[in-house]
C-alpha cells in the first residue's frame, strides 16, 4: 500500500466515529418521521380526520411505543454530542420502557385477535384476528430478542447500535409502514432495513455480522408468519392463549 493510500485509510478510520453518530442520529429522526406519517391519520392527527375512536388501550400503546422512538432519538443524540454518561444511564433506565413495551405490545394483541382485529384495514373477523395475532406476537418477540442483545452487548458498541437499529426497524416501525400504499410500505421498509448495512459497506468496506443475521432474520419473519397464522394449528394455539391470559373469556 502506498503513503497516499495508507494516509487516505488512516483518515477514514479517524473519521469513522464521527460518521457513526451523523449516521445513526439521521437513522433515527428519519424513523420518528416515518413512523409519524403511518401513523398520522389514524392516531398522531387523528382529529383532524374521519379516524375510528381509539380505546384507551390503544392510546396507552401508542403513547408508550411513541416514547420509545423519542428516547431512541435522544439516546443517539446523546452519543453524537459525546454526553455518554447520561446515554448510560438512560439506558439503564429504558430496560423498564421494553419491558412495559412487550407487555403493551402482546396485551393489544391478545385483545386484538379477541375483537377480530386483522390488521390497518379495520375489519373486523373473529377467524382472521386469531390467525393475525401471530403478528404483534412475532414483533414483540423480534423486539425483545434484539433489544436484550442490545444490553448484553452494549460495552460492544458496534453491535449495540446495529443491535438497536434491528430492534427499531424489526418491530415498530413495520406496523407503521403497514398502513401506508403497499408500494410506499415496501420502499420504506426495504430503505430501513438496508439503509445500515449500505452504510457499513460504504464506510468499512464489509458489513456488520449482527446486520448478516439480524436483516435477514427479519425479512423471513414476514412470509413466515403469515404461512403459519394462516394454519388451524396456530389458530388452535391462539385461542389457548386468550384462554389461559383471561382475555378470552
Amino acid at each position: 500500500m502506498s503513503a497516499t493510500q495508507q494516509a487516505k485509510a488512516s483518515d477514514a478510520l479517524v473519521n469513522l466515529p464521527s460518521l457513526d453518530r451523523r449516521f445513526f442520529t439521521a437513522y433515527a429522526y428519519a424513523g420518528i418521521a416515518a413512523v409519524f406519517v403511518g401513523f398520522a391519520k389514524t392516531y398522531y392527527l387523528r382529529s383532524y380526520t374521519d379516524a375510528p375512536p381509539l380505546s384507551a388501550l390503544v392510546q396507552l400503546h401508542a403513547i408508550i411505543f411513541s416514547a420509545w422512538m423519542i428516547l431512541f432519538a435522544v439516546q443517539t443524540s446523546l452519543v453524537a454530542t459525546k454526553r455518554v454518561p447520561i446515554h448510560r444511564s438512560l439506558g439503564y433506565a429504558s430496560i423498564g420502557l421494553a419491558v412495559v413495551m412487550v407487555v403493551a405490545g402482546l396485551g393489544a394483541g391478545l385483545i386484538g385477535a379477541r375483537d377480530g382485529w386483522t390488521g390497518p384495514q379495520q375489519v373486523r373477523d373473529p377467524v382472521g384476528g386469531l390467525s393475525f395475532m401471530i403478528v404483534p406476537i412475532v414483533d414483540m418477540l423480534i423486539f425483545g430478542g434484539f433489544y436484550a442483545g442490545a444490553v448484553l452487548y452494549r460495552r460492544q458498541r458496534d453491535a449495540h447500535k446495529r443491535l438497536m437499529v434491528l430492534a427499531m426497524c424489526g418491530s415498530i416501525m413495520p406496523p407503521a409502514f403497514a398502513r401506508l400504499p403497499l408500494p410506499v410500505t415496501l420502499t420504506l421498509g426495504l430503505s430501513f432495513l438496508l439503509a445500515g448495512p449500505i452504510y457499513d459497506r460504504l464506510s468499512r468496506g464489509a458489513i456488520h455480522i449482527v446486520y448478516k443475521w439480524g436483516a435477514p432474520l427479519i425479512v423471513v419473519s414476514f412470509p413466515l408468519r403469515q404461512m403459519v397464522g394462516a394454519t388451524e394449528a396456530w389458530r388452535n394455539v391462539a385461542r389457548w392463549l386468550l384462554q389461559i391470559t383471561g382475555v378470552g373469556a
